[in-house]
């Protein structure tokens, strides 16, 4: 075993932690409770394929699954208010407020309460 081997070997999820993770998106309606069923559907898939994206290839090493889905849900949440806003938003808001999501797509989330 060599002096980084801890640092970037990809930790092994379980399939349970997959599906506990997977049901987390379906069970937590605070994700898309503003938006249409056929929007809704849009975001969960692509929250859920991002869960299975990393379970299959981590993106970072040293970002848990557990941040890493708390991201997705974070995610998951904040365009679902933006789509809501969307109609009440100039083009330039709208804008500013989609470039603040994908920022997010690249932080690290914040530490949820």
């Amino acid at each position: 075993m060599g002096l980084f081997d801890n640092i970037i070997r990809h930790p092994t999820i379980t399939s349970e932690e997959t599906q506990q993770a997977l049901e987390q998106l379906d069970d937590d309606e605070s994700l898309t409770r503003d938006i249409e069923d056929e929007g809704a559907k849009i975001l969960l898939l692509w929250g859920k394929d991002r869960v299975q994206k990393w379970v299959e290839t981590p993106p970072l090493p040293l970002l848990g699954f557990d941040t890493f889905t708390r991201q997705v849900r974070l995610m998951l949440r904040t365009s679902s208010r933006l789509t809501t806003q969307r109609t009440e938003l100039t083009e330039a808001e709208f804008l500013a407020k989609l470039t603040q999501l994908l920022d997010m797509a690249f932080s690290p989330p914040p530490e949820e309460k």
